[in-house]
């Protein structure tokens, strides 16, 4: 059996496959991650603001949805993305804060830097702040929502499901009315996503 040699038109079709392999996989990085911390921030933000007065659902089950959307427009959905934890992986800590953690073994907080209980002055727009509030009808819950200002003594969020009609809104209280508005004054948790 004798070798021949791929002709021109061959050898054509497997330059042009190895580069557009290459391409398909310089897609698949991940450009959210070169980003700057304020352009994902404000990525996030205008992905919030997208959603205002919709249906939203569950507090955290939006806020991730608006991670991950963010994250896969940077990427050009190309699979790679911050869909962070389900709702059943933040789990409160007893007399503390809310965490992300990563009870789903996806190693999610490569993706997250969380501070608990710091001056509210310095949490930048673009982040997520986890909390237990007080609830009209008495008691604590979880709630989660994202920054959208943080100005003149003052926090403005984009939530959903605040007033319990599963809706996207805003709200702005000054610092006193936020920390009044917790079970405990220290029982917040800002995130940045990386």
């Amino acid at each position: 059996m004798s070798y021949k040699k791929p002709g021109f038109f061959n050898s054509a079709i497997i330059v042009f496959v190895l580069i557009f392999a290459c391409a398909m996989q310089a897609n698949a990085q991940d450009v959210w991650a070169t980003l700057t911390q304020a352009d994902r921030n404000a990525r996030i933000i205008t992905q919030a603001q997208h959603d205002y007065l919709l249906v939203g659902g569950n507090c955290k089950v939006w806020t991730i949805d608006v991670v991950r959307v963010a994250s896969s427009v940077a990427n050009n959905w190309n699979g790679v993305s911050r869909a962070l934890p389900g709702t059943a992986s933040w789990q409160g800590v007893a007399s503390s804060a809310y965490w992300w953690d990563n009870s789903d073994g996806q190693n999610n907080m490569r993706f997250v830097t969380g501070t608990s209980a710091q001056n509210l002055a310095t949490v930048v727009p673009g982040s997520i702040i986890q909390m237990r509030i007080h609830m009209s009808g008495g008691g604590y819950t979880p709630h989660t929502a994202i920054v959208e200002v943080n100005s003149g003594g003052s926090l403005t969020f984009l939530e959903s499901n605040y007033n319990g009609d599963y809706t996207v809104r805003r709200r702005t209280l000054t610092y006193t009315q936020f920390l009044a508005s917790l079970e405990n004054s220290t029982y917040y948790t800002v995130y940045q996503i990386k």
